[in-house]
């Protein structure tokens, strides 16, 4: 609602007052409101000091980015596969990141701290204005620092598939 007044709007400002459990915006065309959430449906974002954080470097960003374009996206099926995911496995020294649309694979590994992520396509849109962030995870959420903003998603229940056995056995041409 928000981005929709400020698209529309010939003001030079637009005030926010919040009533209740509601939120007015006001500008020269009127006013526009809605419903707050309740902010204890929200998981808490975990202490600083407890999380172990990992840095995800501009090249894993990219890889990332490249990779979600590899994502199945099954409109027939009501469900999620797990090739609807951007796999990160890590070792201490690298990280894999793969994707699969069950016809191309995209694989590429990145030095760095390795991490062992799962991300919905929607999650790396969000993350993809971002050249670099930090990386924590707490209970069922996977957090990501990028700057003056925190993201928080729910961690996917799929395991990783094997795409190790896949890429060893892969020849080059």
């Amino acid at each position: 609602i928000l981005s929709s007044v400020v698209e529309t709007t010939h003001s030079e400002a637009i005030a926010i007052t919040p009533k209740g459990k509601k939120i007015i915006l006001s500008d020269e065309l009127g006013n526009q409101s809605f419903q707050t959430d309740d902010p204890t449906l929200y998981h808490k974002v975990p202490d600083q000091n407890s999380a172990t954080k990992a840095k995800i470097s501009s090249a894993l960003m990219k890889a990332i980015q490249t990779a979600k374009h590899y994502c199945s996206v099954d409109t027939k099926n009501a469900g999620i596969s797990q090739l609807e995911i951007v796999h990160i496995t890590g070792t201490p020294d690298y990280s894999t990141v793969c994707a699969s649309d069950r016809f191309r694979l995209y694989t590429e590994k990145v030095s760095g701290d390795g991490v062992d992520i799962m991300l919905y396509p929607e999650s790396c849109n969000l993350l993809s204005g971002f050249d670099e962030a930090v990386f924590y995870e707490s209970g069922n959420y996977h957090f990501f620092e990028c700057g003056l903003t925190t993201y928080g998603f729910i961690k996917p229940e799929f395991k990783t598939p094997d795409f190790g056995s896949i890429i060893r056995n892969m020849k080059e041409g």
